[in-house]
């Protein structure tokens, strides 16, 4: 019975630990791009007139103006675009 008591004791000791140790995906992480490979969705925009883009991703696009509103897009997410500087 001595024995009994003493694993559970050691079981829980060993489990209490593993249980507080710090999440490994949690933090700061730093971007490596030699060993990372990005793949997928891509942004496209294009100039339409004045000051109205079409910005597209995945399978749609979504026409906002360049006037530094919040728009909604797709999804319900809201989008703003502003323009910095003379250059086009």
């Amino acid at each position: 019975m001595r024995r009994f008591y003493f694993s559970l004791a050691l079981a829980c000791l060993v489990t209490g630990t593993l249980w507080a140790s710090d999440d490994p995906f949690c933090g700061k992480w730093k971007l490596n791009m030699e060993k990372s490979t990005f793949a997928g969705e891509r942004i496209k925009i294009q100039h339409l007139r004045g000051n109205e883009y079409k910005w597209g991703s995945g399978g749609g696009s979504d026409t906002i103006s360049n006037d530094g509103t919040y728009q909604t897009v797709r999804f319900g997410r809201t989008i703003t675009m502003t323009r910095e500087g003379t250059n086009k």
